[in-house]
Formats: C-alpha cells, structure tokens, sequence
C-alpha cells in the first residue's frame, strides 16, 4: 500500500513543479505542455503493476524526473533573479 502511495505522491509532486511552476515563469502554454506530460506519466503508472517494489524501474524514472524539475526550476529561478 505504502508504494502506491509514494508513486502517486511522486506524481504529483512532478506535476505540480513541472506543470504549474513553468506556467509561471513561462506561458499557459507551458503549464499546459507540463501538465500533459505528467498525465502521460500518470497514466503510465496506473497502467504498470501496483504491487512492484518501490525501487522499480518506473518508480526510480519518476523519482528522477522529480528531481530533474527541481534542479531545472531552481537554476531557471536563479537566473531569472540575476
């Protein structure tokens, strides 16, 4: 149970940075394109199988992809700041 909740919670933690934050830095188009990447994603995890263990292969890219976002938004953040 506990992985099921980590993936979605991964999701929309990736969406949210993804989507919502490049929205604002960039255009509704933007937030639009972040936001229909990471419903491909979700859809991709609803589709996988739920009683994979948290380090699974779709688990890990999520993770990273959530990571990238916020290595991403800071450094545009920063230089948007200079």
């Amino acid at each position: 149970m506990a992985t099921k909740i980590e993936a979605v919670v991964i999701v929309l933690q990736t969406l949210l940075i993804c989507g919502l934050v490049n929205g604002m830095f960039e255009s509704i188009l933007g937030m639009l394109r972040g936001i229909l990447i990471q419903t491909v994603l979700l859809i991709a995890l609803l589709r996988s199988n739920w009683g994979a263990p948290a380090d699974g292969p779709l688990y890990r890219f999520l993770n990273a992809v959530g990571f990238g976002c916020h290595v991403y938004m800071g450094v545009k953040f920063f230089l948007i700041i200079l």
